[in-house]
């Protein structure tokens, strides 16, 4: 869950972001800066949820412990 600030008129800033699971800060202004997992999910039609936007974060433990409860691994690749 990402919250966010006014930094200038019409600008916005995030100012927290905090996993939609387990509740922890992983960014704030005061320095904790974790790397996050950022979903943004856009429905269409015949789906459960027409056209609703969903949005979630999840902290490197909650990821960990979604992705290890997959029955097919994630495919990982490597960036430069």
């Amino acid at each position: 869950m990402k919250t966010f600030t006014n930094a200038k008129k019409g600008e916005e800033r995030v100012s927290s972001v905090v996993c939609n699971k387990c509740g922890v800060t992983c960014f704030n202004k005061t320095g904790v800066n974790k790397e996050t997992l950022n979903v943004s999910q856009k429905w269409g039609y015949n789906s459960d949820w027409d056209l609703e936007i969903h949005e979630f974060n999840l902290c490197q433990k909650c990821y960990r412990q979604l992705t290890d409860s997959f029955k097919h691994p994630v495919q990982i690749t490597y960036y430069m």
